[in-house]
């Protein structure tokens, strides 16, 4: 290695070092909690394989405010959302996603399909 790859490693080294206070500062200054639930169809079964209704279910969740991920599990018919608490509660998200696609609607886990 030359003398000019060295210093460039070694300034590299520095700025990684010298970033990583400010960084994890950052981190702890959000200190958002986030919280998860499974959701489910509110007739029926997730239909297995079809990746445009899953896409669908998962996109309308991201638009819900509140909302950080949300996937479908096709095994186990359930949609996982993580969410932060202090911005929706899951029955407001549920709310919210059944009046903009109600073709789809969803339910709360303990809640009886009707």
């Amino acid at each position: 290695m030359n003398r000019s790859n060295s210093v460039l490693f070694g300034l590299v080294g520095f700025l990684l070092v010298a970033a990583a206070p400010a960084l994890s500062q950052d981190a702890g200054q959000e200190n958002t909690k986030i919280a998860a639930i499974t959701l489910r169809l509110a007739e029926g079964e997730l239909p297995q394989g079809c990746s445009a209704t899953h896409g669908f279910i998962e996109q309308g969740l991201l638009r819900v405010e509140g909302v950080e991920d949300a996937r479908v599990d096709s095994k186990s018919h359930g949609i996982k959302v993580t969410y932060d608490p202090k911005k929706i509660t899951p029955e407001k998200l549920v709310e919210l996603f059944n009046q903009k696609n109600p073709d789809v609607p969803l339910r709360l886990p303990a809640s009886k399909a009707k």
